[in-house]
């Protein structure tokens, strides 16, 4: 534990790590050379969820509301990035696989994102 952190700040930082574990590999079963689509790249899930998906091997597309966010997420490994708040992220999401969608969509976002994409806009492979 750093000397500059308490007990409570300390037991929190492996939070993300897990969450963001869980999410890809526990529940999601990420697999070397699939394909995921991180929502919020540049949070504190989102920034550690794309370095573990690149170092499985997977391909990674995030999304972010910035091109300060985009140029972070760059720096920690992600393959595409989107900027939601210009483009939207569904048919960016088709155009960057062929229409082929992602294998996995890991989304810390909720229910704001799932409100903008209908079963015409398949994002997920296999809908």
């Amino acid at each position: 534990m750093p000397d500059t952190s308490s007990f409570a700040e300390a037991a929190s930082l492996p939070l993300v790590l897990i969450t963001a574990w869980g999410g890809l590999f526990d529940r999601g079963d990420l697999q070397a050379g699939q394909t995921v689509l991180i929502h919020a790249g540049a949070g504190g899930v989102g920034h550690v969820a794309i370095q573990l998906a690149k170092l499985k091997g997977a391909r990674v597309i995030t999304t972010v509301s910035s091109e300060q966010k985009r140029d972070f997420v760059k720096v920690m490994g992600a393959d595409e990035v989107i900027l939601y708040t210009q483009n939207g992220f569904a048919d960016a999401v088709n155009e960057l696989t062929g229409g082929k969608g992602a294998d996995l969509v890991f989304d810390t976002v909720g229910a704001r994102y799932l409100k903008t994409v209908s079963r015409r806009q398949h994002i997920l492979a296999d809908w």
